[in-house]
């Protein structure tokens, strides 16, 4: 048993030591790239062109006709809205919203809210024709997403888009009834813009 245990250490020190054929080395060596810089680009989209501004007024302001009142079945001008990418890379039109500030006037403002949400819709198209966004006001609190989503590229870049028109039409469905009378709303409409 001795000679068997003393045969096993004689052959771990011979491996160990390199006598089978085979070294092993300590040495290492290494390379280095300094004094590297990362610069953050932007993501930056506004607006560059609101016709008529505001886009929905009920009676005339400044050079623009207003759309008058609203009643069940009207449906509004072609408005268009156009966004440029003032950021270094490149911004994909991603998200369209609305944020509704106040809805008063009706005999009951929430009733007149949720007719509106379901009755009141509206078609977003890009310059080229697309549809982007098709659906009620319901939906666009929702901030659903583009139904065709376009790149812009940064300002001054050598790619020609780096800006987008959409026409937006909004129609008051007939089956919105006596709940929408006299109701008058306030809100905001929103464009996202995404990294590529």
């Amino acid at each position: 048993m001795k000679k068997r245990h003393l045969a096993v250490v004689l052959g771990a020190a011979l491996f160990s030591s390199g006598f089978g054929g085979t070294t092993y080395s300590d040495f290492y060596s290494e390379a280095s790239s300094a004094g590297n810089k990362i610069e953050m680009g932007t993501l930056k989209i506004s607006a560059y062109e609101e016709l008529p501004e505001p886009l929905f007024f009920s009676f005339p302001e400044g050079p623009y006709e207003g759309d008058g009142y609203w009643k069940p079945g009207k449906k509004s001008a072609e408005k268009y809205f156009a966004v440029q990418n003032d950021g270094s890379v490149n911004a994909v039109m991603k998200n369209v919203s609305i944020t509704i500030h106040s809805i008063s006037g009706a005999e009951d403002n929430e009733a007149a809210r949720k007719s509106l949400e379901e009755n009141l819709t509206f078609l977003i198209t890009d310059r080229s024709g697309k549809k982007v966004f098709n659906g009620t006001l319901g939906e666009l609190k929702g901030k659903p997403g583009l139904l065709h989503q376009r790149t812009l590229s940064p300002k001054g870049s050598a790619q020609q888009y780096n800006r987008e028109q959409y026409k937006i039409v909004a129609t008051l469905s007939h089956d919105a009834g006596n709940e929408v009378q006299g109701a008058r709303t306030d809100f905001d409409l929103t464009l996202y813009a995404g990294q590529e």
